[in-house]
């Protein structure tokens, strides 16, 4: 068995959730990675790291919400016309 850490980048928290788990090989840790992304909304992304080097990253898709908004809004910028 091997440890893996899962971090996991959660739109509730500053910093990403470390998760960490054995399993058999990378394969078995990256599908539990996508689980943990799979689960709630709230989590955008999912890296996993055995003994410091990164296995594996995933990004959650953006919904469609999440892409009017960030259309809508570009790199943040305020929608009020500049005075």
């Amino acid at each position: 068995m091997r440890r893996y850490k899962l971090y996991v980048e959660d739109d509730r928290s500053d910093a990403p959730v470390l998760v960490s788990v054995e399993c058999i090989d990378d394969a078995r840790a990256q599908e539990i990675a996508l689980r943990y992304l799979a689960q709630s909304t709230h989590n955008h992304a999912v890296e996993v790291l055995h003994e410091g080097e990164r296995i594996f990253r995933a990004d959650a898709p953006m919904t469609r919400e999440q892409t009017y908004a960030s259309s809508a809004n570009p790199r943040g910028h305020s929608s009020a016309p500049n005075r």
